[in-house]
């Protein structure tokens, strides 16, 4: 028996409470592949040992199943890790078109550099999701702002000019 299986059973025999059930613990978010990939060794391993399988309860078999079925899933996804999870190029041209409609606030002596310029333009919703973006990225809307506004200072702490 594992212990994870003594755990819940020793706490089944102390609960006073019938009704109060052991909380499963949660996977964090920013490691749930780096948590999942043990227990699907683990999980892996079992399955490789018919021993082990035979005694496996009927509910553990049909998540077994389950869980072969996923994995099947997961094999014929097709995944491209190096896809950028934002499309940049649209948000380049709605600040692009942000820019054109609010051309008189950016002129105005409140916005001394393009550095300026850009702080506010990362507040706006069409920069949600793009806190990762490339360097390449970055640079296309600092040239833009630049090109737009020539007698705006470029700022010395922009890190990629």
């Amino acid at each position: 028996m594992k212990q994870s299986e003594n755990t819940t059973k020793l706490f089944e025999a102390l609960n006073p409470y019938p009704w109060l059930q052991p909380l499963k613990e949660s996977n964090m978010s920013y490691v749930k592949f780096e948590n999942t990939l043990e227990d699907l060794r683990d999980c892996y391993d079992t399955l490789q040992d018919s021993s082990e399988i035979a005694d496996l309860s009927e509910s553990e078999r049909k998540y077994a199943k389950k869980l072969i079925e996923l994995c099947k899933d997961i094999v014929e996804l097709e995944i491209d890790f190096d896809k950028p999870a934002v499309d940049y190029s649209e948000v380049i041209e709605r600040a692009k078109e942000h820019l054109g409609r609010n051309i008189a606030k950016y002129a105005s002596d409140k916005y001394k550099t393009i550095d300026q310029i850009m702080s506010t333009l990362f507040t706006l919703p069409i920069f949600d999701g793009t806190e990762r973006m490339p360097d390449e990225e970055y640079d296309k809307i600092y040239d833009m702002i630049k090109k737009e506004f020539p007698e705006k200072d470029a700022d010395s702490l922009h890190p990629h000019k």
